[in-house]
């Protein structure tokens, strides 16, 4: 399984309000609570079949780096994505 890491928090706003800041991984690097960049590898930005790498901090990895596939996108309702790193595949949401 890929390295994995959860964060939580409460947004008072409404699903239109918050998805440009979902569905936009390169908005990601703006509220990520760790240093993080992402490169659009291929396709349309955060649209299905988007490929995407990320470099994040992790423990013990300062320059952790994920391939990413935008699986599915159901505007301002669901943004799925399958992350690869050197230790598996991580799906979110998970089903």
């Amino acid at each position: 399984m890929a390295t994995q890491g959860r964060e939580s928090v409460t947004i008072n706003a409404g699903p239109e309000a918050v998805w440009p800041w979902i569905a936009d991984l390169d908005k990601h690097t703006s509220w990520s609570p760790k240093p993080y960049r992402v490169e659009l590898l291929s396709g349309e930005p955060g649209t299905v079949g988007a490929r995407y790498r990320s470099f994040g901090a992790i423990p013990g990895d300062k320059n952790h780096a994920n391939e990413i596939l935008v699986t599915e996108v159901d505007h301002a309702k669901r943004f799925a994505l399958v992350a690869t790193d050197e230790n598996g595949t991580t799906r979110t949401p998970t089903p």
